[in-house]
Parts: structure tokens; C-alpha cells; sequence
């Protein structure tokens, strides 16, 4: 039976070395385990390593660093550190290491002295992470408030406030609501814009979403705010004017605009290539309406959005004259036009 070279103060393991890696229970006999003679496994025993250290080991920590570098935790063993199940192992497999893998390894100058530094940021009465810095508790770092009492800012001698007071007419004031009012009418705009940037839209489309932003700019309108903002009746004039053209697009795709329309141009957005007169399939509960029943109301209801929107514009108008002639003259030039068109369209539906 094949024996590793006896080293001093060493006794052979109880179980061979392939009951010893396959951790199986060894019958022990010195001549051949019943195991390794069922595999017809060669059968060898290895001296047991347990609480020795070995001889490269223990040369290499005579040859370690000096002592004033060494950390307090090198004076232990190497058997401290190492688990029972695993103490042994490494003259089995091979692993001979040229110096012993716990001096210097885990240093105690890598890590943050934690007494030395705090678990508290200067300045936050809270309980901080020592190692991202972020406040564990948001309650206890409170916002900062102003200290002491707050003055206004010196002025020089040579000016006062009213010189920096605008002019009453220059002054607006913009409050919740009239921040609402602005926010419907631009989005009103967004809303817009996208529908004449989407491809292939349907005709009942287009005329739903214009019904809907109709009935919105005219809610806005009626509001007291809106008197008070004039980005909000310029946006209000962009936002028909857009309307405009998706009506063209709409009386176009209907077979009813072919006499106000213009040529195509190659600038013109996606709601002017529809030259096929279509219009939606319309049902009288379970029945099915006739293609041209069906075409006679559908241009009822598009002569009835129209109304609405020129509605629309001459309330804007009449608003300009009666409460702010000085902003009329800016925009009724543009309502001027917006009515004229609308007008037309109307009148082109038969």
C-alpha cells in the first residue's frame, strides 16, 4: 500500500484519500477500503495535517514583513482563521502558498476607524451612513430656516423703490388661476400640433379632437383671468389658427373643400394628402346608415363644429373691443382672417 513520506509528529488519517474528498464513510482497512475495491480504486492513506502548520508556512511567516508593519491580528494562527472541516486539506491538493495568505491581507488601515470619524455629519442632527454619507432619518435634519430676522435689501441713496416698480400698464398679475388658464390654452396647442403631425388620422377623428379643444378654449375664455393675461389670447388666436387648417383638412377628406383648398405643397402636413372623399360608417342603433345618408350627416356635423369655432372667435373678438381696444389692434387683424375662413368653410358645405 503506497504511504506519503511520514512527517514528524503526524498520523495517517482514518479514511483514505478518495473516501476523504468524496466525505463517504471509510471502512479504514490499511490493505484496501471495501470502497476503493468496489471502484477498483488504487487505495492510499495521507498523513493527517490537523493543527500542524506546514513547513513553507511556517518559513514563510519567519520571512514576513517586519513587525512594526505587520497588523496586531498576524500573531494569531493560521488555525484560527481556518474551519475544521477544511483544516488539512491543503497538502492534499496541492495548494502550497509561497507565505501565509492571513499576514497582511486584511489590514486594519483599509477600513474607516469608525470611533475616530462618527456616525455624524458636522452640521445635520441626524444619524448619517458612515460609508455613502446619505441621512438615515429625513426627520431629523429639518430644512434650513433664515436666521434671525430678515430685512429687505439696502437701497443707495440716490435711488428708492418706485424707481424699481413697473408701470401700471406693464403690470400683470398672475395668479393660481390665471396660471390655469395659460396651461389650458397651451396645451390646447401641444394637443394640436401632435394631430397634424399623426399620420393617416381619421376624419371623425380629427373633427372629436377639434370639438373637444373648441369646447376648452371657450371655457377658458369665460374665465376672469383670462382677461388679465394677454399670452393667454394670443395663444388662444395660434391655437384657431391651427384649428384652421385641420378644418381645411377635414372638409378635404369630406369631398366638400375643393374649392378653397390649395394645391398640396411639399411643406404641407400629413392631414392634406387625403384627397379620397371619405367619412365615417354611421349606425341608427343596429342598423347600418347608407353611404350617402351617410355623407349628408356627416357634413351637418362638421357645419355644426364649424359654428362653433366661429363662435368662438367672434366672442374673442367682441371681448378685445369691449374690455382691451388697445390690445384689439394686434389682434384683430388675425380674427379678422380666422372668421372670414371659417365663414368660408361654411358656406362651402352643401
Amino acid at each position: 500500500m503506497p504511504m506519503s513520506p511520514r512527517p514528524p509528529s503526524a498520523r495517517l488519517r482514518s479514511a483514505c484519500t478518495h473516501c476523504h474528498v468524496g466525505k463517504v464513510k471509510c471502512s479504514g482497512e490499511r490493505s484496501g477500503c471495501s470502497r476503493c475495491l468496489q471502484l477498483n480504486l488504487q487505495c492510499h492513506y495521507e498523513y493527517s495535517m490537523v493543527g500542524k502548520c506546514s513547513t513553507v508556512r511556517r518559513r514563510g511567516r519567519a520571512m514576513g514583513a517586519p513587525e512594526g508593519s505587520r497588523p496586531k491580528s498576524a500573531g494569531n494562527p493560521a488555525s484560527e482563521h481556518t474551519s475544521p472541516r477544511r483544516s488539512g486539506s491543503a497538502a492534499h491538493v496541492g495548494f502550497e502558498p509561497t507565505a501565509d495568505w492571513a499576514d497582511g491581507l486584511l489590514s486594519e488601515d483599509l477600513f474607516m476607524d469608525f470611533p475616530q470619524y462618527g456616525n455624524h455629519l458636522p452640521g445635520v442632527d441626524g444619524l448619517v451612513d458612515a460609508v455613502s454619507g446619505n441621512v438615515l432619518d429625513q426627520t431629523f435634519a429639518p430644512f434650513p430656516q433664515p436666521v434671525g430676522q430678515v430685512s429687505a435689501p439696502q437701497t443707495s441713496p440716490g435711488w428708492t423703490t418706485e424707481d424699481f416698480q413697473p408701470s401700471s400698464s406693464a403690470n400683470s398679475h398672475i395668479d393660481h388661476a390665471t396660471g390655469l388658464v395659460f396651461d389650458k390654452c397651451s396645451g390646447s396647442i401641444a394637443t394640436l400640433f401632435q394631430l397634424m403631425e399623426t399620420p393617416a388620422t381619421g376624419a371623425d377623428v380629427l373633427l372629436g379632437t377639434l370639438k373637444t379643444q373648441v369646447g376648452q378654449l371657450a371655457t377658458a375664455t369665460e374665465s376672469r383671468s383670462f382677461g388679465r393675461c394677454k399670452a393667454c389670447q394670443m395663444l388662444v388666436v395660434v391655437a384657431l389658427q391651427l384649428m384652421s387648417e385641420i378644418y381645411g383638412s377635414v372638409l378635404g377628406m369630406s369631398g366638400c373643400g375643393e374649392n378653397i383648398r390649395q394645391q398640396p405643397s411639399p411643406e404641407s402636413t400629413t392631414l392634406d394628402t387625403e384627397t379620397r372623399p371619405s367619412h365615417p360608417r354611421m349606425k341608427f342603433g343596429s342598423f347600418l346608415i347608407d353611404e350617402s345618408t351617410a355623407a349628408v350627416l356627416w357634413r351637418q356635423v362638421v357645419r355644426s363644429e364649424l359654428e362653433k369655432a366661429l363662435a368662438l372667435v367672434r366672442t374673442l373678438n367682441r371681448q378685445l373691443e369691449d374690455c382691451w381696444p388697445d390690445r384689439c389692434q394686434t389682434l384683430q387683424p388675425l380674427l379678422e382672417d380666422l372668421k372670414n375662413r371659417m365663414s368660408a368653410f361654411i358656406g362651402c358645405i352643401p
